[in-house]
């Protein structure tokens, strides 16, 4: 499906301290970022995470401590508007 759609929004329940079909949480963030995602997390506000480097982020996802919930934006857009 997401293959089917380049240009396309999600909203995914996330959470990282589980396992996906085998991947680590923070595996999987990294899978989403190659596949052409950014990612944010959903908290007061939407916050963007990093490209890269998802290993500090992982670390707060779901935490009480950060106001984070566990669910994530994944945005892919091939052809920005200009």
């Amino acid at each position: 499906m997401l293959a089917a759609n380049p240009d396309c929004v999600v909203l995914a329940e996330y959470l990282p301290r589980l396992e996906y079909s085998g991947k680590s949480g923070l595996d999987v963030l990294q899978q989403y970022a190659d596949e052409g995602f950014s990612i944010s997390t959903i908290q007061t506000a939407i916050v963007p995470l990093p490209s890269t480097g998802f290993a500090a982020a992982y670390k707060n996802i779901g935490s009480s401590v950060h106001g984070s919930c566990h669910d994530l934006i994944l945005r892919r857009t091939l052809n920005p508007p200009t």
